[in-house]
């Protein structure tokens, strides 16, 4: 069995395989559906018989109901540290999949560490935020990592989703703490119910791996300037 991959097995590659291979090196584990929901294929069958085709040449691999990154994968795209976390994984998914039904919308970063965070895109705004599924216990102990990130980058929202909203109001601490509960599309803000495209706009901090695959798309500010969408007509 071969240990390392040719020029030849890399030029077999397609451009959504690569984009695949770094989604992984990324996020650390996708379903199949979440892969075909972020842009892979307009079909779960179809993306899944290509996700199986690069398992088997050892690009990918499946454990359990998740594709990870495989030998060859590993070798391409160093993954980045972390556990895998479908649940969180799934928020953004469900956020990209959504950014492609709107216009002059976009999920323009997707970032998996330090802490997961994203750059989201509206008529031009741009709304950074880090994001949390509320573990339980006092908030004290897991807030204080994000205001040492809000320090360090100037990103001081904080989406976080909850069974109990209220719990976070008082927590701030130097946070913009959005708060709502699992499935809902309203975040609490200090009182206030907020769509997402109505919390508080951010800087961009980072180029980052484009979560939605198009071959179409352009690799520039277009979306945010209203010139590009992915709504076809």
């Amino acid at each position: 069995m071969k240990t390392t991959f040719s020029l030849t097995d890399l030029c077999g590659l397609m451009p959504r395989d690569r984009w695949a291979i770094d989604m992984l090196a990324e996020h650390q584990a996708l379903t199949t559906e979440q892969f075909t929901a972020l842009g892979y294929d307009s079909a779960s069958v179809a993306a899944g018989r290509r996700l199986r085709t690069l398992a088997r040449l050892g690009w990918l691999v499946r454990v359990d109901s998740a594709w990870l990154p495989g030998s060859f994968g590993v070798q391409l795209r160093r993954p980045v540290s972390g556990e895998p976390d479908l649940t969180t994984n799934q928020f953004f998914v469900d956020l990209a999949a959504h950014a492609r039904t709107q216009a002059g919308t976009d999920l323009r970063a997707w970032r998996s560490v330090p802490a997961p965070y994203c750059e989201y895109l509206h008529n031009g705004k741009r709304i950074g935020f880090w994001y949390q599924r509320d573990p339980g216990g006092p908030p004290l102990r897991w807030l204080r990592r994000y205001r040492s990130l809000a320090v360090d980058t100037g990103v001081s929202l904080l989406l976080v989703t909850t069974d109990d909203p209220d719990r976070l109001g008082r927590q701030s601490g130097g946070l913009t703490i959005a708060a709502s509960r699992p499935g809902e599309l309203v975040w609490r803000v200090r009182g206030e119910r907020l769509a997402l495209h109505e919390l508080p706009a951010a800087e961009q901090l980072d180029p980052s791996v484009r979560p939605i695959y198009d071959p179409q798309r352009p690799y520039d500010e277009a979306v945010a300037d209203g010139v590009y969408s992915y709504v076809r007509a």
